[in-house]
């Protein structure tokens, strides 16, 4: 007798198999469900398992007696009873999938995560972890997020010539605050030379508030009231370790306002260019915020005032529309205690609040 295993996604292609390779008359002797691939007995796909035999037949001579055609009724209807169970514990699986998927899904809208995004990484964690626990499925989606923000970027010094560094953003998402935190930041506990230039002379507090900083900390300020002293400012200070720019809010909705940025920029020559977006603006004008400052310089982003929301799940809209890494979150005015290097596992974590312990 020959005894063979037959394993395929679906129970009918397992059934084909054994009539192509055993013929009509194998007998069919179990059929379950298996798991194939993974790791480790993990993550394995689910497929059925056929096991069917097939008796030798005998030489003529050897047969005492005319052979009858024999009728397997027994094993046609045990075959029937347990293709159908088979077939209803598949079901049952697909529908404990769905539901997953679909709670999944759910869950991440609920969080901000845009309807497309949400769909696609709730199938992947789904298919991935299978029937898992729902705890499982939850640390599977936070893992996708996390991946989805790992590039971050922070200022970095060579000590070999003064790193430009300059902030962009609408107004209003507290750019000036930002980067007297981070001048405080690096001339105080990184203790680098620090220049710090403002080209915002639309606001007369802005000025004051940097010029403020500046003398409390001791590092220089310039005050460029046009793109070619912001040029003069930079080879002023060559000898720096830092120059950090402070521009005035831009309305993206603006072209006047977007054409002098990008003249700004095109003069200034930067070596970075953070766009610096509040974390309580709708996801909606966040992502026309991008659309409207797009431009080659824009290597990073920054967010401000993750204090002042409780939904956080927008920031992972932009980071996964702009392809652009994160570099630092803004929590609160003071300064320089207020800023910290974006963590992408504590930002996931904050994002998805009580969905992951």
């Amino acid at each position: 007798m020959r005894v063979k295993r037959f394993i395929a996604p679906e129970i009918q292609e397992a059934m084909n198999k054994v009539r192509l390779d055993l013929g009509d008359e194998a007998v069919i002797l179990q059929v379950r469900q298996v798991k194939e691939g993974g790791f480790f007995g993990f993550f394995g796909r689910n497929m059925v398992e056929v096991t069917a035999a097939l008796e030798d037949k005998k030489r003529p001579e050897e047969v005492p007696y005319p052979i009858e055609p024999v009728r397997r009724n027994n094993d046609l209807s045990e075959l029937r009873s347990a293709i159908e169970e088979m077939s209803a514990k598949l079901e049952d699986i697909g529908t404990k999938r769905a539901k997953s998927v679909t709670k999944l899904e759910q869950e991440l809208l609920a969080k901000e995560i845009d309807e497309k995004l949400a769909k696609i990484i709730s199938k992947k964690v789904s298919k991935r972890l299978g029937e898992s626990s729902w705890e499982q499925l939850q640390a599977g989606i936070a893992a996708e997020l996390q991946m989805l923000l790992e590039n971050v970027k922070p200022i970095e010094t060579d000590g070999k010539k003064a790193i430009v560094v300059v902030l962009v953003g609408p107004t209003g998402v507290g750019k000036t605050t930002t980067i007297a935190k981070l001048a405080t930041h690096f001339a105080i506990i990184k203790k680098l030379k620090v220049t710090l230039i403002t080209s915002d002379t639309y606001r007369v507090a802005a000025v004051d508030q940097l010029k403020t900083f500046a003398e409390i900390i001791r590092i220089p300020l310039e005050v460029a009231v046009n793109h070619n002293s912001i040029q003069q400012a930079i080879q002023l200070h060559q000898d720096k370790d830092l120059i950090l720019i402070d521009t005035a809010g831009r309305s993206p909705k603006n072209q006047i306002h977007m054409s002098e940025l990008k003249t700004l920029l095109d003069k200034a020559q930067p070596d970075r260019v953070f766009l610096t977006i509040s974390a309580t603006t709708r996801l909606k004008d966040m992502l026309e915020i991008v659309e409207k400052f797009d431009s080659p310089y824009i290597d990073s982003l920054i967010f401000t005032k993750i204090d002042e929301t409780a939904d956080l799940g927008a920031i992972v809209n932009v980071v996964n529309k702009t392809k652009k890494p994160l570099s630092y979150l803004t929590n609160g005015q003071n300064v320089p205690d207020d800023i910290f290097l974006a963590n992408p596992q504590q930002l996931v974590q904050r994002i998805l609040g009580g969905m992951v312990e």
